[in-house]
């Protein structure tokens, strides 16, 4: 994570802080007993069937996991890959980044 935080562009970094910061809000409100997930801040949303594949990022123990679900930033297709743990009441980030497959 820290190298792909290192290497973004200088004008993602405000937009990637600011999405952050609401995933963080968002994730800190979720009553994981009422919703399956919690109440976004901005346009978040899952990746398709057939682009799971490309959203495979090795946790921080090692383990291969899809983080399937997925913020925008801008400019350009920036993206925020993360999963939900609802048992936990967390959020799990796996890829910052360029839109993945372009």
């Amino acid at each position: 994570m820290r190298r792909q935080l290192v290497g973004l562009p200088s004008n993602w970094l405000e937009p990637v802080k600011e999405r952050l910061a609401e995933l963080q809000v968002a994730a800190s409100a979720w009553d994981t007993q009422a919703a399956p997930a919690p109440e976004w801040l901005s346009r978040v949303t899952s990746e398709s069937q057939t682009r799971l594949k490309l959203c495979t990022f090795d946790d921080d123990e090692g383990v291969a996991r899809i983080y399937d679900m997925h913020a925008r930033f801008t400019p350009g297709a920036g993206r925020v890959h993360f999963r939900m743990d609802r048992g936990n009441g967390r959020l799990t980030i796996g890829y910052i980044g360029e839109k993945l497959g372009i």
